[in-house]
Parts: structure tokens; sequence; C-alpha cells
């Protein structure tokens, strides 16, 4: 079996090239849910428990 060398130190940034036009990924939202609203773990127990 041959030895590899592991590569150290900072090195170089990951290349990364930006999104095409109107190819944005469809993120998730960071926003708490309205207060009206109601979660999918609340809304199972409830229809569980009926």
């Amino acid at each position: 079996p041959s030895e590899r060398q592991l590569p150290s130190g900072d090195g170089l940034p990951p290349p990364s090239q930006p999104f095409l036009d109107r190819m944005e990924p469809d993120l998730p939202s960071a926003k708490r849910p309205e207060p009206d609203q109601m979660d999918l773990e609340t809304y199972l127990a409830c229809r569980d428990s009926d």
C-alpha cells in the first residue's frame, strides 16, 4: 500500500459560481410561523387525540 500525504494549511477557498438567472435555490423561511398557524407536530398530535 502506498502512503498518501494529507493536505495541510489554509489552502484555497472552494470554487463557486453564481446561480443562473431565476434559478436561485428555494430556501426555507427563517421567519416564525404566523400566530394563527399551527406547526405539523401540534396538528398531528391534536388530530390523533380526537
